[in-house]
């Protein structure tokens, strides 16, 4: 696991959950805007969940927000001393502390075969 940026215009808190279960289905990364096959990926995307639960939280932070800010990072960690567990789910979730907000995040993973 490489690193996480986040954008938001709301205060924010994050965490990067190992083995945890969410309350919605996870989907096939590739998308209508990208060309990557799914055998050339481990990567499955759930942005529909609101609850996750059980799992060992290796990593958290938070974040200022800032109204109108959309292209500047608020949380930027870099995790590169953090080796992925094999088969088992690894998840960035991301909540504000009152209400809700739009939230742009990159999560950089290196998958090696």
């Amino acid at each position: 696991m490489e690193g996480v940026d986040i954008v938001s215009s709301s205060d924010a808190w994050f965490q990067v959950v190992v083995d945890g279960t969410l309350n919605t289905a996870f989907t096939n990364f590739p998308t209508a805007n990208t060309d990557i096959p799914n055998n050339e990926t481990a990567l499955l995307v759930n942005n529909t969940a609101t609850t996750i639960s059980g799992g060992q939280v290796v990593y958290q932070g938070v974040l200022a927000g800032a109204p109108g800010a959309a292209n500047r990072d608020f949380a930027t960690a870099v995790l590169l001393s953090f080796e992925l567990p094999a088969e088992q789910p690894v998840t960035l979730v991301i909540g504000t502390f009152s209400g809700t907000s739009a939230v742009s995040a990159v999560f950089r993973v290196n998958e090696e075969w």
